[in-house]
């Protein structure tokens, strides 16, 4: 009897290794859904058979049901708590699902067991990539590629951790040596040419983002970051098609759709109009079904006032955060600041000795954002964001706060049902056009932002006109700004000043294929290519000093100059610019007024033309500007830090 029993248990036994052998096959062939059928077929044989249970809720994470991959993983785990593989795919299902402090302690558990595992460090470095913690993810890499130096993955893996830390150069190598190691590894292709559309090398990026989309057409992420490098070069409607693409293969991609939003306040067909309405449908698509009305009161003894932004550093939200938040008066309210930035530079240090609390969000998921925000009891919480790049709308989406305000990160209205406030002024919004945003406008008195300048500002030196004997006009615009129109108006004002010339400085500005696209255009219009120069990327102090070799900047439309604008000025330079209709054509229409340097403020683009022919015949005018501007502007409420903090907080206590 006892025999018979035995010969059953066997029978049984080899049933389910048949079983699970057949499932793998199909599975491995990439038939999910008969697989997960084998799986499920054994499970009702025996429910606790760990392998089966462990690749059912592998299937679902491959399918993207992450809930339901985590409770069978889990399982698994608890039927075989010893097995390394069993833990790193917990770890794995973890870390998509954004939990990434559980997902490392999986990690190292599985380690433990398995210390010569290469993809459990591989793993590992990525999930400290994702909480910002690259220094630890380049030494975990660098350990899984010591065990297997052909592993293609890792070095993927380390590129985005040398990306993080800066050190593009070695990124690179490291991203053509998972190329090199799996020529189809299309992911390490799409993360070359985000990194080289970085680097301001557009044409390489736009070449082989071109290549992943035909050969991995179904990759999101890689449509993604091919719109964003047509964007960048002036294709906007390419661009816009490409994110449409990334949209459709994944309608949860709302990065994408954000990448759209801020792609189209560069086309020069854009108006209000059209904005509010595409701000809107991004709400109506991922946003509303988070928002509810927050009836919060916290009862604080003074105000609490959160910010969040990915860009507390050297970026144009820290130069104009910087001031306001050194002259707060800390006794009418506290500052707590939630940094998605993964690296520090020595704003990022100012800006933290401003903050009574500061939190590292890097790597947090909306839901614990949304949750450390609300037992911090904040009052009013600031999105510096906007749909620009790491932007946490989804947690305002949440509304965890009663008062929620968006201002300086970004060019106009998000969108969002659940944003209460935008902060402006009664230049960057003009009246009567209130309606197109979905915020309600609040007009500081003066400016909407204030600036402080670098340490390393250079000196302001002569005039270049004076040595030269002609004007150099310069744009020291993102590439993406300069389209059709702009390069039509500024031919005009060559083509009456056949003397002058104009230097274009900025990331991008060295690639060879942008430039001669631009050329181009300009010699259709009839300037030669002896008058148009093109400088790259450069570190900050020598990029400023540029301007010691321009007289006038020339302001882009319908997307203006906003801190390159208040560089130019601090640099002695005018810029000649033309107000337009959207938030993001009135920069320096804004930030020209606050300074009252208004006499290079056209009414339209004929009136354009003639103030910069004007302006550019009068070197003795240029030159009194030139020596009189810098102080101009640090006596001008743009860089009141004191004045602005106080305004704003009077109108926040009235907000509130």
């Amino acid at each position: 009897m006892a025999t018979d029993m035995n010969e059953k248990k066997d029978i049984f036994a080899d049933m389910v290794t048949d079983l699970i052998r057949r499932a793998v096959e199909k599975h491995n062939k990439g038939r999910l859904s008969d697989a997960a059928g084998i799986y499920k077929k054994i499970l009702e044989i025996e429910p606790n058979q760990p392998e089966a249970t462990h690749l059912l809720g592998v299937v679902c994470h491959q399918t993207g049901n992450h809930e339901q991959a985590l409770e069978l993983i889990s399982k698994a785990v608890n039927l075989k708590p010893d097995n390394s593989e069993f833990i790193g795919n917990l770890a794995t299902v973890l870390a998509d699902l954004k939990e990434y402090a559980k997902a490392e302690q999986f990690y190292m558990k599985a380690l433990e067991l398995a210390p010569e595992d290469a993809t459990m460090y591989s793993n590992l470095g990525s999930v400290f990539n994702a909480q910002g913690r690259a220094n630890a993810a380049e030494k975990c890499l660098r350990i899984a590629i010591s065990i297997a130096p052909n592993y293609a993955e890792a070095w993927n893996n380390l590129g985005n951790s040398l990306k993080d830390l800066g050190n593009r150069k070695e990124a690179e190598k490291a991203y053509r040596k998972a190329i090199d190691l799996s020529p189809a590894f299309y992911i390490a292709h799409g993360n070359l040419g985000a990194l080289l559309k970085n680097m301001g090398r557009f044409t390489e990026a736009i070449k082989i983002l071109h290549h992943v989309t035909i050969n991995a057409p179904n990759d999101h992420i890689c449509w993604n970051n091919y719109g964003n490098v047509l964007s960048d070069i002036g294709r906007f409607e390419d661009a816009v098609s490409a994110y449409k693409k990334a949209i459709s293969i994944n309608p949860k991609y709302f990065e994408a759709y954000s990448n759209m939003l801020c792609c189209c306040q560069y086309i020069p067909s854009v108006t209000p109009e059209s904005l509010e309405e595409i701000h809107k449908e991004w709400n109506d698509k991922y946003a509303s079904k988070y928002t509810k009305e927050s009836n919060t009161c916290n009862n604080n003894d003074k105000l609490i006032l959160g910010f969040v932004s990915a860009d507390f550093g050297r970026h144009p939200v820290g130069y104009f955060l910087v001031k306001f938040l050194e002259s707060i008066d800390k006794n009418r309210c506290s500052v707590f600041m939630y940094s998605l930035r993964t690296s520090e530079d020595e704003l990022t240090k100012r800006l933290k000795k401003t903050a009574d609390k500061w939190v590292n969000a890097v790597g947090a998921s909306d839901e614990v954002l949304t949750e450390c925000i609300k037992n911090d009891k904040v009052d009013i919480l600031f999105d510096l964001s906007g749909h620009t790049g790491k932007n946490r709308l989804l947690v305002f989406a949440r509304k965890p706060v009663a008062i929620q305000v968006t201002w300086a990160g970004y060019v106009g209205t998000t969108g969002l049902a659940a944003m209460d406030y935008l902060i402006a002024d009664k230049y960057q919004v003009k009246e009567g056009t209130d309606n197109f945003y979905s915020e309600k406008i609040i007009r500081m008195p003066d400016g909407y932002v204030t600036y402080d300048a670098p340490e390393y500002m250079p000196d302001v030196l002569e005039l270049p006109a004076l040595s030269n004997g002609y004007i150099t006009f310069g744009c020291f615009n993102n590439p993406c700004k300069v389209n059709d129109e702009v390069i039509n108006i500024w031919s005009k004002i060559l083509i009456k000043l056949p003397e002058s010339k104009l230097l274009f400085k900025f990331n991008g500005f060295d690639d060879n294929g942008l430039n001669s696209n631009i050329i181009k255009k300009f010699a259709k219009n009839g300037v030669d290519s002896s008058r148009i120069i093109f400088e790259g990327k450069a570190p900050h102090a020598e990029f400023l000093a540029a301007y010691n070799r321009i007289d006038i900047a020339l302001d882009t439309f319908p997307y203006s100059g906003g801190l390159t604008t208040c560089e130019a000025m601090f640099m002695g330079v005018p810029t000649i610019t033309c107000a337009g209709e959207t938030f993001a054509g009135r920069h320096s229409f804004a930030h020209l007024s606050n300074v009252g340097l208004t006499e290079t403020i056209a009414c339209d683009f004929d009136e354009y033309v003639e103030k910069a022919i004007e302006l550019a015949g009068n070197f003795e005018h240029l030159s009194c500007l030139r020596k009189n501007l810098r102080e101009q502007v640090k006596a001008s409420p743009l860089c009141d830090g004191k004045r602005f903090a106080d305004n704003l907080l009077d109108v926040l206590l009235h907000a509130s």
